[in-house]
């Protein structure tokens, strides 16, 4: 359905919901430069979302990486995997073919 959810484990409750426009297909955990953790949704088109994970509201989107704005990336098709690496990295592998790697080098003030 687009969305992101977090559920409460202890009462079934959603409590937060996101859209993203476009199917999630992948989703990894990862931290900012603080430790904070990270959310990295991987998406249907080949974008890549990160959003805050202790952000007030929760879910906040923090950083867009789309191909389509940046020229880098992945073209086309989902991202089929995303996985956190060393020293604030992170891996991203999609149908267009390509293994990306991204660093974490920004603070988003959480």
């Amino acid at each position: 359905d687009e969305t992101v959810k977090v559920w409460n484990a202890t009462n079934g409750e959603c409590v937060a919901s996101e859209s993203h426009g476009q199917g999630v297909t992948s989703i990894a955990l990862t931290t900012d430069l603080k430790g904070n953790p990270l959310l990295l949704c991987g998406l249907f088109y080949g974008d890549i979302m990160i959003r805050g994970t202790i952000s007030n509201p929760p879910l906040v989107l923090l950083l867009k990486i789309s191909y389509n704005y940046i020229g880098v990336g992945h073209e086309m098709g989902p991202v089929n995997d995303i996985q956190p690496g060393p020293g604030n990295t992170f891996y991203a592998v999609a149908d267009d073919g390509k293994l990306t790697v991204w660093q974490i080098t920004g603070d988003f003030g959480l």
